[in-house]
């Protein structure tokens, strides 16, 4: 890409890195082809089930760590992982079954992108949380989805500042 771009690139939790870029996209940091999305949900399945999430936006920001959806589908999918609502509001689950789960996938654009087990829980001092957390955004800005930082660790993301455009690709 040799467009005007800014890429926040993929921040690697067990390395303690990251890397921030401006001007053309470095290619060691992503695989295969760039997929220009638009962002706007389709839909999103975990396993065999699908949840449709027609004119839910979505916004991808690397400020927010966990993945933010209506609070109905946060739930559901926390219910399908075998999460259980802590005193604190988050959402545990034992470590021990992230072997047997399987990817969530997001369709953004007629494409899909999934996150594994190992990147939709995280394992914080010995215990295990959910990514997933339920907000709802208002209309007539929501509903709304934030894909954080547990989906562009796995998304290597590029914005297009010359076209106003988002495109991923998979990271390395």
């Amino acid at each position: 890409m040799k467009t005007p771009h800014l890429s926040p690139g993929s921040a690697h939790l067990s390395l303690n890195s990251g890397l921030l870029s401006h001007g053309s996209a470095p290619a060691q940091l992503w695989k295969r082809k760039w997929i220009l999305v638009s962002l706007s949900f389709v839909s999103e399945y975990i396993g065999n089930k699908t949840a449709e999430l027609d004119n839910t936006g979505v916004i991808l920001d690397t400020g927010t760590s966990l993945i933010a959806l209506p609070s109905d589908l946060a739930k559901l999918l926390n219910k399908e992982i075998g999460a259980k609502k802590s005193d604190n509001g988050q959402y545990t689950v034992e470590c021990s079954v992230r072997d047997e789960l399987p990817d969530v996938t997001f369709i953004l654009s007629g494409y899909d992108f999934a996150i594994s087990p190992y990147d939709y829980i995280l394992e914080v001092q010995s215990s295990c949380i959910s990514t997933f957390m339920g907000i709802d955004f208002l209309a007539p800005v929501g509903p709304l989805a934030i894909l954080g930082d547990t989906f562009l660790r796995k998304w290597y993301s590029i914005y297009d500042l010359g076209r106003g455009t988002v495109s991923l690709a998979k990271a390395k």
